[in-house]
Order: C-alpha cells, then sequence, then structure tokens
C-alpha cells in the first residue's frame, strides 16, 4: 500500500495534469485512497464533472456519487468504507448529531471510540469555526477506510474552505509560505488560541496539535495535512517531510490509526508540548 504522502501525490496527478473542464480521469489508478479519491469526488460534485475510473475503482465511486446530500453514514462495501458529507451549518449538525452517528458506526479497534470521536469532533469544528465562518458554504467530507489485511484505517477529513495560510491572512498573522502555516498550527499559533481564557484545556486551537501528538506517540500511526499549496507528511515522531504542491484550495487531513488504544487522558502536558515537526523553509522546497 502506497505511503500517505504517495496518496497525496496521485491526487495532485490526477487533478493537474487529467482533469479537463468536464471531466477527472483516474483510469490509470487502480486504487484510489481517500486522500486521493475524496477531493476528487468534491471537485465532480461541486463543478458538475464525470470521473472517468477503472474497472477496479468504478462501482465504488458510482456508490458514493449517488449520494443525497445527507449527514448520515453511507456505508460503502458495508464494512471497510465510512462516507458522511459534512452538514452545511453547525446547527445542522448538532441536530442531527453528525459526527457521532459517524464515529458510532466505526471499527474502534483503531484508537479506540474517544480518540476517533475525539479526531472527527475537533477537525470538524475546525471547518465550522473557520473554513465555513463567513465565507460561501462548501461542502466537507468525512471519510474512513479499513485496510484489513494491514491492519489500519485512514480517518480523512476534506473541505474546500478557506485554508490553514488562508485563514492566518484573514487574522493577519504572518507566515512564510503554506508549509510555515501548517507549522505554525502545530505550534500553539492557531487562531483559535488566544481567546482570553488563561485555562489550556478549554483553549480553541489545541485540537489538531493533541491528535497529531497522540496519533504518532500512542497510536503508532502516520499523519498528512494538506492545505493550499503545502503539506506535512508525518511517518513518525522522527521522521518527516514537508512540501510544496498544488492540489488542493481547502485543508485535506489523513490520518492513519492502527490497532494501538490512545488514552483519555489529557492534562496540561498534552497541550504544552514543543512542537517536533520543524519546518526549515527553502531547505525543503
Amino acid at each position: 500500500m502506497d505511503t500517505l504522502e504517495k496518496d497525496y501525490f496521485k491526487l495532485a496527478d490526477i487533478l493537474n495534469n487529467h482533469m479537463t473542464f468536464d471531466v477527472i480521469d483516474t483510469t490509470k489508478y487502480d486504487f484510489l485512497a481517500p486522500t486521493t479519491l475524496i477531493p476528487i469526488i468534491h471537485y465532480a460534485k461541486k463543478y458538475n464533472r464525470k470521473i472517468l475510473a477503472s474497472d477496479k475503482t468504478h462501482d465504488y465511486i458510482e456508490m458514493i456519487l449517488k449520494q443525497e446530500n445527507t449527514s448520515l453514514t453511507t456505508f460503502i462495501n458495508a464494512d471497510y468504507r465510512k462516507f458522511m458529507k459534512i452538514p452545511t451549518t453547525s446547527k445542522i449538525r448538532i441536530k442531527e448529531d453528525s459526527y457521532e452517528k459517524f464515529v458510532e458506526n466505526l471499527d474502534h479497534n483503531y484508537g479506540g471510540w474517544w480518540f476517533q470521536s475525539y479526531i472527527v469532533s475537533e477537525l470538524t469544528n475546525n471547518i465550522y469555526e473557520h473554513a465555513f465562518n463567513n465565507h460561501p458554504i462548501d461542502l466537507g467530507i468525512n471519510y474512513a477506510q479499513i485496510y484489513p489485511d494491514l491492519n489500519e484505517m485512514d480517518i480523512c477529513i476534506f473541505d474546500n474552505g478557506v485554508s490553514i495560510p488562508g485563514n492566518y491572512t484573514e487574522h493577519g498573522v504572518d507566515y512564510l509560505d503554506d508549509c510555515h502555516a501548517i507549522e505554525l498550527a502545530l505550534s500553539r499559533n492557531s487562531t483559535g488560541h488566544n481567546n482570553g481564557s488563561n485555562d489550556l484545556l478549554n483553549e480553541r486551537g489545541n485540537g489538531i496539535r493533541t491528535i497529531i501528538n497522540k496519533l504518532i506517540t500512542e497510536n503508532k500511526g502516520q499523519a498528512l495535512i494538506a492545505s493550499r499549496n503545502g503539506y506535512l507528511y508525518i511517518k513518525d515522531k522522527n521522521e518527516y517531510k514537508y512540501g510544496h504542491l498544488k492540489a488542493i484550495n481547502g485543508t485535506l487531513i489523513t490520518l492513519r490509526l492502527k490497532q494501538n488504544s490512545v488514552s483519555q487522558f489529557m492534562d496540561l502536558a498534552e497541550f504544552e508540548f514543543s512542537n517536533p515537526y520543524l519546518y526549515k523553509g527553502e531547505l525543503e522546497r
């Protein structure tokens, strides 16, 4: 199976080299992981483009495309894939308990129910707080896929909103480039960080930091954070890579979980850790 970074390269190749005004051609690839598939589904629906697919991917892509715009989880190929369109307003999300329903139907062997709930709740909160806030409503997607032979599961959350660097620009925060903006999001420099409270446990802006910390140190999983023209791929605490690649306008986060439990314990240390994923700027171009 390809790494999350290679899945993102595949997405960029398709969108940059195999997309026309009316067609997105994915036929050269026999497998499309969530990192690749979900933005393609979004662009196909938003811009009314037809997806050309290989024989191995055609049927399940068609199943997704036929779903109505509902927050309820859609089961694709029964056990291994779960798809949910994020409601366009926070009120609808609360009314329908949408993220809870999505998590409820996942296999909780991968990180545990609490960690899966924390991931989906925090990351979709970010979409409502940043991507949808004061912007034309756009579609977000949650998607989960299990790889049973590898005992791994991808949770992918995508929105085509303002993006991490775009959000910093709107709030007047300086950053070097899109990769540096991603580093800031993991370094307690979120625009939700300074809310006038001295209580770190209740501060906004800590979610993505603690998710990545627990994913890498406790679950031993991997992560990809891509936003606008930059991405960060984290293989483990000591191996990571920033890169510049034009593929999406918004933000795409994919977490690859293993069957290792993650503790529910949270204290100030969870929020005060130093970000080990530092961006070196030009050296990584």
